[in-house]
């Protein structure tokens, strides 16, 4: 009933098909797998089908052709009963619904930092994409809440001296070679940067700021604005200059060392470091 490899981009093609992966999702009789199978070709259909970029499709040489219309109109009618009829998502999002996983992650942490640490200078492809699997594995952990007996203080500390080493950290010379610029923000370099810029900013905004946290974070607050807010602040600026000056920053990294100093702004602890680049930060951005 699915396709895989290359005959899937050939069968998303084929009206009637989209549609059909659909009604896959929305069979409660089919197995789990294949319905979570259905609704992956799903989404990346719809994604790449929906509208299509010509002149993306130009120069990448893939004649991508739109979902016909009336695909489109079956699918506005069944996406709700879709909605409706997937699976609950198995997300550990809340510290109670954490405590089954959080000895075992306690006990493995460790390891994955020794060894993206271990790799920190190294900067081939391959080692650059273990730090960056890393960095993403502790941006789940604090995407939504910090469970401190699965990611003690301590443990947290290492990860953010990792992540501003990361941003400190200049890309190969090698990259200056590729003049597409969303290709040399698609390499591994940009994208291990991009995970060390989303886990500063999203501590700094969601546990960093005293009297604006909750309460088992108000300690960690404290903690973070003035052990790490000023080292992360620099390191942002450090990107915000280095864009200044004509030198290549991704618009995704870009974006978060932005974001990141709009919430230092709040702070006076951080603004003694901001100051003197503050007008020059009116001027460019």
């Amino acid at each position: 009933m699915l396709v895989c490899g290359g005959c899937s981009a050939l069968c998303s093609r084929q009206r009637g098909f989209t549609p059909q992966l659909l009604n896959i999702v929305c069979d409660g009789s089919i197995a789990e797998p294949v319905r979570q199978a259905a609704v992956i070709y799903f989404k990346n259909a719809v994604v790449r089908l929906w509208e299509v970029d010509e002149e993306a499709c130009e120069k990448s040489g893939n004649l991508d052709v739109c979902l016909a219309d009336n695909d489109k109109a079956l699918i506005k009618e069944g996406i709700l009963d879709a909605v409706c009829a997937a699976s609950e998502s198995l997300r550990f999002k809340r510290n109670k619904d954490r405590d089954d996983i959080a000895g075992p992650i306690s006990k493995l942490e460790p390891f994955v930092y020794y060894h993206c640490n271990q790799l920190l200078n190294n900067q081939s492809a391959g080692s650059v994409l273990i730090q960056s699997q890393g960095l993403k594995i502790i941006y789940v952990l604090t995407q939504f809440s910090i469970h401190f007996e699965m990611l003690a203080v301590p443990r947290l500390d290492v990860w953010i001296k990792f992540s501003i080493d990361v941003l400190m950290r200049e890309c190969p010379q090698e990259l200056s070679s590729l003049e597409d610029k969303d290709e040399r923000a698609h390499t591994v370099w940009w994208k291990c940067k991009k995970w060390a810029a989303k886990i500063l900013d999203r501590i700094f905004d969601r546990y960093g700021s005293p009297n604006q946290v909750e309460k088992q974070y108000a300690a960690f607050a404290n903690h973070f604005l003035v052990n790490w807010s000023r080292p992360a602040l620099a390191a942002m600026l450090m990107i915000l200059n280095a864009h200044r000056n004509g030198i290549f920053v991704s618009d995704r990294v870009l974006f978060l060392a932005l974001s990141f100093t709009n919430t230092a702004v709040a702070h006076s602890h951080c603004w003694r470091t901001m100051k003197p680049h503050a007008l020059v930060c009116e001027s460019f951005f």
